[in-house]
């Protein structure tokens, strides 16, 4: 049978095509597609009764996409840019650098994070600071309910760390009255790289029916190298020296006393180690042929380990439920990078390790990070989504602590300035720490922010809701800094402390046209406080000073801020075989919190300069074109630029009106998968993904001759290409499936950088070469 469809208003102007393309579709309820549960606005709803642009992805969606990590998660949600830095100066996850999340456009490398980072309720991201190159921690995905990325500010429900977006790891509760599995194994090859494994295993049962149940997870899994590495001063090589480990075990209780209280307390730990950097250098690999070297003079390892504890309590009262999450978050990262260029070049020296007629000289950056973060929250809502007001109000404390510890290792430094004929380390006026370190920097932050926050959706008439919030907090931050060493230019120290009171408040209406379709407007602020700078070593950064019209770096940088407005549609078409959510969205961005690292000395400091918009579309559209067949099309497009110029000094551009600070413009995400209807017990699928980012050709702000970081041999990222292909067959909840990822062995060179401009050495990034696997599901 044939069924019209109504496309409402601001789906038909956006997408008008493919709501003509869909009106004709053949299709029964009995075919209607899943509708996710989502809590993006802190109740259990459906993700199409949500007025907010949010992207979900079950366990089941995951596992059959290949999800592992949150680049992954990025790679498949439209808007939301994973990309990692691959400054030799930096550390990170694995990958040479650290991770610089962005949503619509907006992310930053300095100060507070502007996408909060939550699993569940508690957030979990680093704050970046002078000492501090670990990046925030990515939850691995196994045994997750779901994972959540909502655009556009959430602070008013989830705290300023969220000022651009929100991606949230949601856990499952354990049950008190079934039983279930989930087993997870996979192995698979890469070309020119080494074999990768993992085996998980979850499961949970009631302990007392209706009273205690509980719910336990481990998980291991091995990234095989693909990256060789090739000490220049031996030549010896190491193949795929690469390699990453991750373990994770998760357990938790739920108790029920009583039938309307639960208490669920529950622990999870993870571990995740890299042998090596996953960065290589183009002029040392040839990689049309996908052979991939690093000459990096030092080995780059990583690991990162914490644990989250948490206590949650739900006490229903009939017509309110009163929760209280508890939480304490203790992580230790340590980051080491290959610094025996930089040390020269940032000096001056023009030294260059591969050329270098010194002999065995090696500097090693050594960071230790230590993150203590306890929060609490409470909140009060009512149950009854019939009533006339929906309500929510709570309260949040958090108090969290970092620690970040830069050694910076270079014993030979000395030797070499003699060999140029410099008295050693008389040019710095200082001799080396402890005859090793030529810096020792000891940086501690602390922010502290009390709190209340509620949310109101009334309705105004039958369908038509008004969706109003506000969070107001108290925000304390506090910094000291001690440093000391040749490339400090001799001891320095610095204390300071900020206090700030913002307000985020957010309106809205929503439209509930029918039980299947929804249009939504919403007016968002997002915050995120400032910070106090490092100083400056006179010694090195003078002249870079001096060139911005400064004769110091500013003591702070002040908060920043935007507002985020956004129309939607979420509609359901042809008896649920159908559904489609889109939305347009403009951002005004004030006040950015900006690091600007010297050209010559390369050290930071972060100020508040110029102002932005981002503006843009999402579309999800999903459909059972055939009751065997599921075709998905998920379309974003971002323009983010600034809309200010801001000159320091007599001429030297910081930023330029009309340059970019967005990464992909272009979103595209097509997949089609096909169950073989043939078999009434084995049911065989194949699935088959195209992943397309586009390339952001700028301008950006270091392409004018003008910039104070000028710099003609960066190139922006190309547009990237993934093809994945995926079959299986499934059979009384047991699922095996062969796999071939980067299909096409895509490797497009990303992410180039230096460690100075004068430097000729840079590195990259690719995508993980072809690798092919077998992966085997069961569930029970």
């Amino acid at each position: 049978m044939t069924h019209k469809v109504a496309c409402l208003p601001v789906v038909a102007a956006l997408f008008g095509s493919l709501c003509a393309g869909v009106a004709a579709a053949d299709t029964t309820t009995d075919g209607a597609l899943e509708d996710i549960t989502v809590t993006a606005t802190k109740q259990a709803e459906e993700i199409s009764k949500v007025p907010v642009s949010v992207s979900a992805f079950s366990q089941a969606e995951m596992d059959i996409e290949g999800v592992r990590t949150a680049g992954d998660i990025a790679a498949l949600t439209p808007g939301f840019d994973f990309n990692v830095t691959t400054n030799p100066t930096g550390g990170g996850p694995g990958s040479g650098g650290s991770a610089n999340i962005s949503i619509r456009g907006i992310s930053s490398v300095t100060g507070d994070a502007t996408t909060g980072i939550y699993i569940d309720d508690v957030a979990i991201q680093v704050r970046n600071t002078l000492n501090g190159t670990s990046g925030s921690s990515f939850p691995r995905v196994f045994d997750l309910e779901r994972v959540e990325v909502d655009r556009g500010p959430q602070g008013t429900l989830f705290g300023a760390a969220a000022e651009g977006g929100a991606v949230r790891f949601i856990t499952p509760d354990p049950s008190l009255t079934n039983s279930s599995g989930y087993l997870r194994s996979e192995g698979a090859g890469t070309l020119k790289g080494a074999p990768s494994y993992e085996l998980g295993a979850a499961y949970g049962a009631p302990i007392v029916n209706d009273t205690l149940g509980f719910r336990v997870s481990a998980w291991y899994r091995t990234d095989g190298g693909y990256i060789n590495r090739t000490d220049y001063q031996p030549g010896a090589t190491t193949p795929n020296d690469n390699w990453q480990e991750t373990k994770v075990v998760r357990a938790a209780l739920e108790y029920a006393p009583v039938a309307w209280l639960k208490i669920i307390p529950a622990v999870y730990y993870q571990q995740q180690t890299s042998n090596d950097t996953s960065a290589y250098w183009p002029t040392l690999s040839n990689s049309s042929a996908g052979d991939f070297v690093n000459g990096d003079a030092v080995k780059i390892p990583y690991s990162d380990t914490y644990e989250l504890y948490s206590l949650k309590v739900e006490a229903d009262f009939g017509s309110a439920t009163l929760t209280s999450i508890s939480s304490y978050f203790d992580r230790s990262n340590f980051a080491n990078a290959d610094e025996t260029n930089f040390e020269f070049e940032s000096a001056g020296f023009g030294i260059y390790a591969p050329t270098s007629p010194t002999g065995n000289v090696t500097a090693t950056l050594e960071n230790h990070t230590i993150q203590h973060v306890e929060t609490q929250e409470l909140r009060l809502q009512n149950n009854d989504r019939s009533d006339r007001v929906n309500w929510l109000i709570g309260a949040f404390y958090s108090d969290s602590t970092q620690h970040d510890i830069e050694h910076d290792a270079d014993p030979q430094f000395g030797n070499v300035l003699a060999g140029l004929g410099l008295t050693p380390l008389g040019y710095f006026g200082e001799n080396l720490l402890q005859g090793t370190y030529s810096y020792l920097g000891n940086e501690i932050s602390r922010e502290y922010q009390l709190a209340g926050f509620g949310n109101a959706d009334i309705k105004i008439v039958d369908g038509l809701t008004a969706n109003l919030g506000v969070r107001v907090a108290q925000d304390r931050f506090s910094y000291a800094l001690f440093a000391d060493g040749p490339l400090d230019g001799g001891p320095s120290g610095q204390e300071g402390k900020l206090a700030q009171t913002p307000a985020t408040p957010k309106y809205g209406l929503s439209w509930q046209v029918d039980d299947n379709n929804l249009v939504y407007f919403s007016a968002a602020k997002g915050y995120r406080i400032g910070g106090v700078n490092a100083p400056l070593p006179q010694t090195l950064c003078g002249g870079d000073l001096a060139n911005l019209g400064l004769t110091a770096g500013p003591q702070t940088y002040g908060s920043d801020s935007l507002w985020s407005y956004e129309i939607g549609s979420k509609n359901k078409l042809d008896d649920g075989r159908i559904t489609l959510a889109g939305s347009v969205f403009h951002i005004d961005w004030r006040g950015i919190q900006q690091k600007l690292v010297l050209p010559t000395c390369a050290f930071a400091f972060t100020e508040n300069a110029g102002s932005a918009v981002s503006n843009g579309f999402d579309l999800d559209f999903k459909a059972k074109a055939l009751d065997d067949l599921l075709l998905s099309v998920d379309i974003g497009y971002t323009n983010a630029h600034y809309t200010q110029t801001v000159i320091a000094g007599p001429s030297s551009i910081v930023v330029q009106s009309g340059d970019t600070l967005g990464e992909t413009p272009w979103d595209v995400i097509v997949s089609a998968r096909y169950d073989l209807p043939f078999f009434a017990d084995f049911k065989p699928y194949t699935r088959l993904e195209e992943i397309y980012h586009s390339q952001n050709s700028g301008p950006y702000t270091y392409q004018h001759p003008d910039a104070y970081d000028y710099d003609t041999t960066l190139v922006p990222n190309p547009a990237i290409s993934l093809l994945n292909f995926r079959a299986g067959l499934t059979f009384s909840g047991l699922d095996v499936s062969v796999f071939a990822n980067n299909l096409l062995d895509s490797h497009p060179q990303l992410g180039n950088s230096h460690g100075t401009i004068a430097s000729p050495i840079y590195n990259a990034t690719t995508l993980r070469p072809t690798t092919v696997g077998v992966t085997a599901i069961y569930r029970f």
